[in-house]
């Protein structure tokens, strides 16, 4: 089988938690894979050798918030400038692949699909991963006509479904979440000792950090400053936020490579999320599989993961901060009631080679539609 894969992203040395993804899911040496992607600083993480490469390199501008077309007039022309030339410099390299199958990991790779299903008739397929499918549901009418080009729709949350259908009947759909590295994120003591808090994810509007530093604010008012909070995660887009939130209790340690993160799950005694949107974030599956107890707004797969108290804390909707402030206070009283292997084990079915082995599954027989 020859798979066309079609990321904005993929993981590099230097920023080693992107793309993951179109990384793990190629690592099949039966599966021969071309990945087109945009071009990251640092070199791409090292891969089998059935699998190819292709980086494009792109400049991107990001948009205002603001509903003002003129603000986001320059935005919108790179926007469309950036997609066209992610299309037209990668697809001497696809045709020449000859792929049986074009997955497009987000709604940006629609030329490709466009392209391979109108033109070369190939099976083409989408993935959902959250934000994006959260945009484009306030736009009906494209989001149909993306949903057409494709013969396979993949969604990393269920929840999406419901959306998808409200757009388009009779979809082709397929649960495929986010995976984890099972053996490499895993917990060295089975105690919870210390008093930091963790939370992982870049510094922008879908994390809500600024509920976060306030929640914890007034959490940590209550218990006499005892308590630190960590947020690792790219902030450059956000350096006035970080600037004026960082503190001797809170902390902002921009990114960090697996074996630190893995490292900073085990120093702490909970991981923290209140994110507005998610799809299934892998930060969490990578937590539980360090045993950490997750204390999380119900977003997304957030509360899927989280489904019993043996596991962690939903937060079922944040108003304010005091909500977070009070989660973080129930949690400390029930914070040696946590086991760490019960956590461990219930994202087990969510190892990267099990969920890889599913997925062309369903690969084989779509080709056989």
């Amino acid at each position: 089988m020859r798979v066309l894969r079609i990321s904005l992203t993929y993981p590099t040395l230097k920023k080693n938690g992107i793309g993951l993804h179109a990384f793990h899911l190629s690592q099949d040496p039966n599966i021969e894979t071309l990945i087109i992607t945009k071009k990251q600083y640092g070199k791409p993480l090292k891969s089998i050798k059935q699998v190819r490469v292709h980086r494009i390199k792109l400049n991107s501008v990001g948009f205002k918030q603001s509903k003002s077309l003129l603000l986001n007039l320059f935005p919108v022309l790179n926007f469309i400038i950036s997609q066209l030339k992610f299309f037209l410099f990668g697809l001497k390299s696809a045709i020449k692949f000859n792929p049986q199958i074009v997955q497009c990991h987000s709604p940006h790779g629609f030329l490709y699909a466009l392209f391979f299903k109108l033109i070369l008739n190939k099976k083409t397929v989408l993935s959902f991963h959250g934000s994006d499918l959260q945009r484009l549901k306030n736009h009906p009418f494209i989001l149909k006509i993306i949903l057409k080009l494709f013969d396979l729709i993949l969604v990393v949350d269920t929840n999406m479904l419901t959306i998808l259908n409200s757009i388009s009947k009779n979809l082709n759909t397929f649960h495929a979440p986010g995976g984890v590295e099972y053996d490499f994120f895993n917990y060295d003591s089975d105690n919870f000792t210390g008093n930091q808090f963790l939370a992982v994810g870049n510094v922008r509007w879908q994390k809500d950090y600024q509920t976060m530093v306030d929640g914890f604010k007034i959490f940590n008012k209550k218990n006499q400053n005892k308590f630190v909070l960590k947020i690792i995660g790219d902030y450059a887009q956000n350096e006035v936020f970080v600037k004026n939130n960082q503190t001797k209790q809170i902390t902002f340690s921009g990114n960090r490579k697996k074996t630190e993160i893995r490292d900073e799950m085990n120093n702490s005694i909970a991981l923290v999320l209140t994110s507005i949107s998610e799809g299934l974030p892998k930060v969490i599956l990578e937590g539980m599989s360090c045993g950490l107890p997750i204390i999380t707004t119900n977003v997304g797969s957030c509360g899927i993961l989280v489904d019993n108290s043996k596991k962690g804390i939903i937060i079922s909707k944040i108003e304010s901060p005091n909500e977070l402030s009070n989660s973080l206070q129930e949690f400390l009283k029930t914070k040696n009631s946590y086991n760490k292997n019960y956590i461990r084990e219930s994202v087990k079915q969510y190892s990267w080679i099990t969920l890889r082995k599913n997925l062309y599954q369903r690969y084989d027989e779509l080709l056989k539609e």
